[in-house]
């Protein structure tokens, strides 16, 4: 068998040139640990399990962007690796090994100001995992916003407004629209109304609402004459609905189901701000999120013209409430979860 297809444990160390120190002797992050040599360059070494060598390699260098994301984003600093070559050589006994892949780290943006986020990126250092990947992403548009604004570029609008959408699309709550169980009662006005605000259905006033459930799927037919709706909850897939109209119109919903009622709720980004807002700012701020809402609609749906010089100004002179508000609530809900407050130092 090949050398580089035997699996084993292995001791991978990676140099790092570029702009990086730290004052400690070493520094963890994670599974890595950073250190310094006796000629001042920085290694990243970590311990990759029952891999071959090829794949131990890879696995190391995805730890080191991993811990090279976090020191940026603690700095606020956009960040490129460049490799600069591969060598490969035994640093003791078989089948440990050291696979380095040398890289040289490039800082592309300044600091961001400490009238920013440096709270935020802090906390987020002590979000679980999963929440971690989420605010990384965030912050990845929030600063690709900061460098398209210094740029003059109106697109910052539209990053820093996908840096609120990244959290609240996942973990947002859209808005309750009706009862399934209660739909062709008390609920059967709620319904008419999601259907006509959000599919501009007016013949729905008068039509009629049947519910069926079989083995495999429940369903609601809302129909008058030609034209229906249906509203389907495959039984296997019980967290979700899909509504379908007769000119061919789908939309996918949420089911819960909540103190003994099937509730549906709808998840429009921005009924989901709405609900992130709330939950960080104790204010939906509504009037607000509506106003910038339309902006980024017209801009990323091609509904206007967003090389009209009245759009582009639109957007520019809304730049800096977007970014304020992004910022706002990227440190509002990392502080909400992070799990302690022992910052990187």
């Amino acid at each position: 068998m090949e050398r580089d297809q035997i699996v084993g444990d292995w001791g991978v160390a990676i140099p790092i040139k570029g702009n990086i120190s730290f004052e400690q002797d070493e520094l963890k992050i994670d599974d890595l640990l950073l250190y310094h040599e006796n000629n001042g360059k920085v290694f990243a070494k970590t311990t990759v399990k029952d891999r071959s060598e090829n794949d131990a390699r890879i696995e190391a260098i995805k730890r080191v962007n991993r811990a090279l994301d976090k020191i940026a984003f603690v700095l606020g600093a956009s960040i490129r690796i460049e490799t600069s070559g591969m060598t490969t050589h035994s640093i003791g006994a078989f089948p440990v090994a050291m696979a380095t892949e040398s890289f040289t780290v490039k800082w592309m943006a300044p600091p961001i100001d400490g009238d920013t986020s440096s709270k935020a990126v802090k906390l987020g250092l002590n979000l679980l995992q999963k929440d971690y990947e989420y605010v990384q992403r965030s912050l990845s548009h929030y600063r690709n916003g900061l460098n398209a604004e210094s740029d003059g570029n109106p697109n910052a609008f539209l990053d820093f407004w996908k840096s609120i959408e990244v959290i609240a699309g996942h973990y947002g709550e859209g808005r309750c629209l009706f009862s399934w169980d209660n739909v062709t009662e008390s609920d059967r006005g709620k319904l008419i109304k999601y259907l006509r605000d959000e599919f501009g259905i007016k013949w729905v006033k008068n039509a009629e609402i049947i519910k069926s459930d079989n083995d495999n799927v429940k369903t609601i037919h809302i129909f008058k004459d030609e034209n229906s709706v249906e509203i389907r909850i495959d039984k296997k897939e019980r967290k979700k609905a899909i509504l379908a109209t007769s000119d061919f119109r789908i939309q996918n919903l949420d089911v819960k189901r909540e103190n003994g009622e099937l509730n549906i709720y709808g998840n429009k980004i921005k009924d989901k701000i709405y609900d992130c807002f709330e939950k960080c700012f104790g204010d939906k701020k509504e009037a607000e999120v509506e106003e910038l809402y339309k902006i980024r609609q017209d801009a990323a749906h091609g509904l206007k013209d967003v090389s009209d010089p009245e759009e582009i100004d639109c957007m520019i002179k809304k730049t800096p409430r977007i970014k304020e508000l992004a910022r706002e609530f990227l440190e509002a809900w990392s502080r909400q979860n992070a799990q302690n407050f022992e910052f990187l130092s």
